[in-house]
C-alpha cells in the first residue's frame, strides 16, 4: 500500500524496537476487535454485493474509501478501479487491515488524515466515495456537513457516494427488553451448541448490543451522549462477563467492545446518529440528491442500518 502524508498526520511504523512493539500490540488489538464482530456492525455479504453492483456500473472508476473497511477496499481492487484511495486517521489501522485483505493492495493509496481536514490534492479527482459507518464517527450535524462538503469537492460533477450508516430507527426497542429476550434464548441454546456455533451467535449478539447501545444513547438532535453510552457499555459488559466468562468463546468476542472500555480512552467514539430524514435534509443542503435507499438487515431493529446512494448535483 502506498503511504502518503497529509497535513503532518502520517505516523511511520518504522522506528526502534519499543515503537515496533507498541505498534504490533495495537495491530493485534484492532484485529481482535474486528474478528469479534459480525453484522450489523460489520457489512454482510448482501451489503457488499450491493456496493459491488453499483460500483461495477463505472468504467475506470476512481474511488475514495472513508475508513478501513477491508471488504470495500477488496471490492474496489477486485473491480479493477483505476485509482483507490483509503483515508483513515488512525495509522495502525492500515497495517492491521492489510493483514486480513483478500486482494493485492499494492496499488492502494493510503492517506492518514482526519476526514474533517480537506485534502486539496483530491479536488475534482474522484468518481465514487464509499463508506461503512464512517459519518457516525463525527458529530451531527456540524461535522457531517463539514465532511460532506469536502466529499462534494473531491467528486467530479455527477459523482456518487455509496454509504452504509447507522440511524435512529422509527421503531424503538429498549435494550433491557432485547437483553432479556435474546440472552434468555441464548442461555437455553448455549449448552447444546458446538463451539463454532456458540462463537458465531455471540459475535452477532455483541454486534447487535453495540448498535442498540448507540441508539439508546442518541438524542433527538442526532448527537450521542458519550457518558450515557459508556455507562451502558460497562453495565452490559459486566452482565455478559457474569453470564459467559466460563465459555472460552467469550474471550474471543469480548474484544468487540469499544476500546474506550478496555483502555479508558475516547478512541473512535460514535458521535453522530441522526434520524434518516435529518440526514437526507443535510445531504440535500450539501449538494447531494439521494437516489436509492435500502435497509441493511433488520436486526436488532428495522431501519437501524441503511444503505444508500447519493449523487453530487
Amino acid at each position: 500500500m502506498n503511504k502518503k502524508e497529509i497535513g503532518g498526520h502520517k505516523k511511520d511504523a518504522e522506528g526502534n524496537c519499543g515503537q515496533d512493539a507498541v505498534l504490533e500490540s495495537e495491530i493485534k488489538r484492532l484485529l481482535a476487535a474486528r474478528s469479534a464482530l459480525a453484522p450489523p456492525i460489520r457489512p454482510s455479504s448482501q451489503d457488499v454485493e450491493w456496493f459491488s453492483q453499483r460500483l461495477s456500473a463505472w468504467d475506470a472508476v476512481r474511488v475514495l474509501i472513508l475508513g478501513l473497511t477491508s471488504e470495500l477496499v477488496d471490492l474496489a481492487v477486485r473491480n479493477q478501479a483505476l485509482r483507490v484511495v483509503v483515508m483513515d486517521w488512525h495509522a495502525p489501522q492500515f497495517a492491521a487491515i492489510c493483514r486480513v485483505s483478500s486482494e493485492n493492495w499494492t496499488s492502494v493509496e493510503q492517506l492518514v488524515n482526519d476526514w474533517r481536514r480537506f485534502v486539496p490534492e483530491l479536488e475534482k479527482s474522484l468518481d465514487v466515495v464509499l463508506g461503512d459507518g464512517c459519518l457516525n464517527f463525527v458529530a451531527f450535524p456540524q461535522e457531517w456537513e463539514q465532511v460532506l462538503l469536502h466529499i462534494r469537492r473531491y467528486l467530479i460533477p455527477g459523482g456518487v457516494v455509496l454509504l452504509r450508516l447507522a440511524f435512529q430507527p422509527e421503531e424503538h426497542i429498549k435494550i433491557d427488553s432485547y437483553l432479556d429476550e435474546t440472552l434468555s434464548r441464548f442461555d437455553a441454546e448455549c449448552p447444546v451448541l458446538e463451539s463454532r456455533q456458540r462463537l458465531e451467535l455471540m459475535r452477532r449478539i455483541i454486534s447487535e448490543i453495540r448498535l442498540l447501545i448507540v441508539i439508546e444513547s442518541a438524542s433527538m438532535e442526532g448527537t450521542v451522549d458519550f457518558n450515557r453510552r459508556m455507562h451502558l457499555i460497562r453495565s452490559v459488559c459486566d452482565e455478559l462477563e457474569r453470564r459467559y466468562s466460563r465459555y472460552r468463546e467469550w474471550e474471543e468476542v469480548r474484544a468487540g467492545f469499544p476500546p474506550e472500555v478496555i483502555k479508558g480512552t475516547g478512541l473512535r467514539a460514535i458521535k453522530g446518529l441522526p434520524r434518516w430524514k435529518q440526514a437526507v435534509d443535510l445531504f440535500e443542503r450539501c449538494g447531494f440528491t439521494v437516489t436509492e435507499v435500502r435497509e441493511s438487515g433488520t436486526r436488532p431493529v428495522p431501519g437501524a442500518m441503511i444503505l444508500f446512494a447519493a449523487r453530487c448535483t
